[in-house]
């Protein structure tokens, strides 16, 4: 009887987890959001379809909150996309629901930022990555204050576009 109830579990087991695997309807599955974008349909989004995908998710936020329906977004109108979006940021992060992020929230929070490949690890490359890419920030934080302004941030992405375009030339510095 005990080997009749084994051979049974055993039998099941994959088809089980296989019909918790399968999507619903309503919720969809990895990648599809992105799939309207995947232009030449290779599964991965290249920087013009990047750029595509950014422009709509930019619309559809102004559509969302833009209540006079202008085609901008006032100050009051900001405000509350900035609310929604640390609403949203709370819900992902604060596993306490305190309403506030703890030490070991935002440790978690800046660990899964720097977990690039999504192993649960930060490796030698993304800790290298991590410490050029706040060495290339604290470059052009100019005033001192810990934050990039809008001038400085313009800076620093035209410095990088250069990096890049040297880079993909073949150049180094």
């Amino acid at each position: 009887m005990k080997h009749l109830i084994l051979t049974l579990a055993l039998i099941a087991a994959p088809a089980l987890a296989f019909a918790q695997d399968t999507p619903t309807p309503d919720a969809p599955a990895s990648g599809e959001k992105a799939r309207p974008f995947d232009k030449n349909e290779d599964g991965k989004l290249g920087p013009r379809e990047r750029a595509a995908r950014h422009r709509h998710r930019v619309k559809k936020s102004r559509e969302r909150f833009d209540e006079d329906d202008d085609g901008k977004l006032d100050k009051d109108e900001r405000k509350a996309r900035r609310g929604a979006w640390r609403d949203r940021q709370l819900k992902r992060w604060d596993k306490n629901d305190d309403g506030k992020l703890g030490k070991q929230e935002r440790r978690v929070r800046k660990k899964n930022r720097l977990d690039k490949n999504d192993d649960g690890k930060v490796g030698k490359k993304e800790r290298r990555f991590a410490r050029r890419y706040r060495k290339h920030r604290e470059s052009f934080d100019k005033d001192g204050n810990g934050r990039l302004g809008p001038r400085e941030r313009r800076a620093s992405r035209r410095s990088a576009a250069r990096k890049v375009k040297r880079h993909r030339a073949g150049k180094s510095k």
